[in-house]
């Protein structure tokens, strides 16, 4: 869920980890994101609704069905290490404690090379990917760069500076379509 909420919303780690059940707004297929903490000063929390296609509306449903909304929207296991008996030999191990919040992008590391080798995926490929994903995929369907920017909690700058290529590409496609 975790991976699929970062693709589907562009968002940074940070900002998926703070999610809350009640920032979940199923009838409205939206996720209302908070904003980065990256670059401000000041830690005033805004939101962003960003809208989601249909089937990852449908998979968050059961994980914010009868929660309260104060809750952390996407949990993971915890674990504990257990010592291991010296007598019988049995080692030591790790039992699931409790599900918590996800508080940084580390915690992900084990889990991400895993799907990234199940997938046959470059193994260079980081979460942060999505992110840019996102940010592509605004542009090459033609949304206007400030909107682009708004839903991803960035600068209209950062955009037209590392995303240039894609900007040409859409508006030569919007300019075929014009013409």
């Amino acid at each position: 869920a975790l991976v699929m909420v970062l693709a589907a919303t562009g968002a940074r780690m940070d900002q998926v980890a703070r999610l809350t059940v009640a920032d979940f707004q199923p009838a409205a297929r939206r996720l209302m994101v908070p904003s980065s903490r990256k670059g401000r000063a000041e830690k005033q929390v805004t939101h962003i609704a960003v809208p989601l296609p249909g089937d990852v509306a449908v998979r968050l449903r059961p994980i914010a069905a009868g929660r309260p909304g104060h809750e952390p929207l996407l949990l993971r296991w915890h674990h504990q290490q257990v010592a291991g008996d010296s007598k019988t030999g049995a080692p030591p191990r790790w039992e699931q404690v409790s599900r918590n919040r996800w508080s940084n992008a580390a915690q992900m590391t084990r889990p991400w090379r895993v799907m990234i080798g199940n997938a046959k995926l470059p193994t260079d490929l980081v979460p942060y990917c999505l992110r840019h994903s996102s940010i592509v995929r605004g542009l090459r369907a033609g949304l206007p760069v400030r909107l682009v920017s708004a839903v991803h909690d960035t600068s209209i700058a950062m955009i037209e500076k590392h995303y240039a290529a894609f900007i040409v590409d859409a508006v030569e496609d919007l300019l075929r379509r014009a013409v």
